[in-house]
Order: C-alpha cells, then sequence, then structure tokens
C-alpha cells in the first residue's frame, strides 16, 4: 500500500523484507514436515534463498543510489510473482516436489549470481 500511495518508509521495507522470509521458512519448514523424503530438496532451496538474499540486501546497502523500496533494488529472474508460482506448484504437485525444489533453488541461485554480477559494477563506483 505504501508504495502505491508514494509513502514508502525504511520501517515497512524491513516488515516487508522480514514478512517475506517467514512466509518462505513458513512455506518449506511445512512442507519439509509433510514430505520428510524431500527434506534434503528443501534445504538446498532454503540455502539458495539465503545466499540470494545475502547478495541482495548486501549489494541494497551498500549502494548509494536508493530506489523506491527505501534501498537500491536489484532485478533478478527469481522475483515475488516467481517465487509464489514456484511455492504454489510445490504444495499443488508434490509428487514432482524434489524436482519443483531444485529448479527453484537452480533458479534462486542464478540470480544470486545475476546481483553478485550487478553488484560487482555498482559497487566499483560506491
Amino acid at each position: 500500500m505504501a508504495h502505491k500511495l508514494g509513502r514508502p518508509t525504511a520501517w515497512g521495507t524491513l516488515l516487508d523484507i522480514t514478512f517475506d522470509r517467514l512466509v518462505e521458512i513458513g512455506i518449506i519448514l511445512s512442507t519439509a514436515v509433510l514430505h520428510p523424503e524431500a527434506s534434503f530438496w528443501l534445504l538446498i532451496l532454503m540455502s539458495s534463498i539465503l545466499i540470494s538474499m545475502t547478495v541482495f540486501l548486501t549489494v541494497g546497502a551498500l549502494a548509494e543510489k536508493k530506489g523506491i523500496k527505501s534501498f537500491y533494488y536489484q532485478a533478478g529472474i527469481m522475483e515475488r510473482t516467481e517465487g509464489f508460482i514456484f511455492f504454489s506448484l510445490m504444495l499443488l504437485l508434490p509428487n514432482y516436489l524434489k524436482g519443483i525444489a531444485l529448479t527453484f533453488a537452480v533458479l534462486i541461485f542464478i540470480t544470486a549470481l545475476q546481483h553478485i554480477s550487478e553488484g560487482k559494477k555498482i559497487l566499483k563506483q560506491v
């Protein structure tokens, strides 16, 4: 709402990022409880999210340029919409959970590499 109204705040940004991660953690942990045979692949997925978010937030914090989200926002191949699609597929197609989780993890890792590459360019200027 804050972005649509043109009134984003640092507090709102913190809440947005935090609650996005809480939702992801909740989905991954509950899926692992329901499907323990896929736990390893879900751990890989969680690890890729951790790596990607670390790079994303670090570049955002170190970059001088600010965006509409109170920090520099790097776009990548996997964003919120794609994440919702993959999480939905994981829940709707449990027979394919391992493959979906692995594909999701690989795409998130590619996004992390995109963020590292862009971050290298941005941080050379700072």
